[in-house]
């Protein structure tokens, strides 16, 4: 097992309204590390807890993240700062991340 440290990207509420009505492509980003056996299994995982979080984010459960056709990615540089890394969420393959607090984040920081 090894640990990947996922990347996702998508719209929050106000995003969508200002992107829709300004021709705007804003988007922000969570970050997780999924301990898991290869890359593909990590991203497979990812994908879903980004479906899921969107489903939340929304509070919509016919939401969709893989609709919204946002960027994916297994992260491959250090760009993160120790104080970033020490706050991005551990989980395994199968496990989900504390969601509500991933909602409650980026609805913290959604302004218009």
């Amino acid at each position: 097992m090894k640990e990947y440290l996922y990347v996702f990207g998508y719209e929050t509420p106000v995003q969508r309204k200002n992107n829709a009505q300004h021709g705007w492509d804003d988007e922000d980003s969570h970050a997780l590390y999924i301990l898991a056996s290869n890359e593909q299994r990590a991203l497979k995982w990812g994908h879903q807890i980004a479906e899921r979080f969107i489903e939340a984010l929304y509070d919509d459960p016919n939401a969709s993240w893989s609709r919204g056709e946002h960027a994916a990615w297994i992260e491959t540089e250090d760009r993160f700062t120790k104080d970033q890394v020490r706050q991005i969420p551990n989980v395994k393959d199968g496990e989900y991340p504390d969601i509500r607090k991933m909602v409650l984040e980026s609805l913290r920081n959604d302004r218009s």
